[in-house]
């Protein structure tokens, strides 16, 4: 992951043209987490890393490129969706401490 804000923008735009191209109006992204602490999850491709404020600024850049060139951007996955294995079959419930040490 970069921290070249001009940069995450530019893949954004980028998705959004080559969707755009294909007739998608509504780009199924990005991808806020998994924040990526447990490589067990099997999801921590989808995300912009473990730092929560790099993800934040990778989720604004990228979204304002998406939306600037076409494509309404639907961003996706906050913190709960960790889970896998099973992932229809439960639920993520957090109490408010464990959000927030887990999260900050």
């Amino acid at each position: 992951m970069t921290w070249g804000r001009t940069l995450i923008n530019q893949r954004g735009a980028a998705l959004s043209a080559e969707s755009k191209g294909l007739g998608v109006n509504v780009q199924l992204g990005p991808v806020a987490g998994p924040l990526g602490k447990i490589a067990q999850g099997g999801r921590g491709w989808e995300g912009f890393g473990t730092d929560p404020y790099l993800s934040g600024v990778a989720m604004i850049e990228t979204i304002t490129g998406m939306q600037s060139s076409g494509t309404q951007a639907c961003a996706k996955h906050y913190i709960g969706n960790e889970q896998e294995l099973n992932r229809d079959s439960i639920s993520s419930n957090i109490d408010d401490r464990t959000l927030h040490e887990l999260s900050h």
